[in-house]
């Protein structure tokens, strides 16, 4: 994936995320904590931060400037997906574990618990105005959930 300028590239593999530089390709940063692959990794709106979903099951903020892991989002299984809001505010993670979850992304706070699902949940989405999020599951069914767009923490 690339920032939002273009600049640099993120790619995911086995317990890293790796930043590089696009026009050179030399290695800008090792976003290494993960204990199993990664499965996504993105960029926020900004390029400000990144994360990361693994099937170690969680999902992981890092500021990419320096490396470090800013925060760990737990769930009890595979992380399939996480993304941002378009704000940055919010985190959103979609799991084995039949939920998705929402975060604040300024502090890792679990926010609310999407449960319905009868599988699995392998991808989550924001709408554009941040008011609904919408998840597919292996239960062979999509869901369209209201959420509130404050941030608590």
């Amino acid at each position: 994936m690339f920032d939002h300028s273009g600049a640099r590239v993120l790619t995911a593999s086995h317990g890293t995320a790796r930043l590089w530089d696009s026009a050179t390709g030399v290695e800008l940063a090792m976003l290494r904590g993960h204990n199993g692959p990664v499965l996504s990794a993105v960029f926020d709106r900004f390029g400000a931060r990144v994360l990361t979903a693994s099937d170690d099951n969680t999902a992981r903020l890092w500021d990419p400037a320096t490396g470090a892991e800013l925060a760990v989002l737990p769930h009890d299984d595979w992380v399939r997906c996480a993304v941002f809001d378009r704000s940055g505010a919010r985190v959103l993670t979609a799991s084995d574990d039949h939920t998705a979850r929402l975060w604040a992304a300024a502090t890792g706070v679990e926010l609310a618990v999407l449960r319905g699902h009868e599988g699995s949940v392998g991808s989550a989405v924001f709408d554009r105005a941040g008011a609904r999020v919408l998840t597919a599951s292996s239960d062979k069914t999509a869901r369209i959930w209201r959420v509130f767009r404050t941030v608590l923490g």
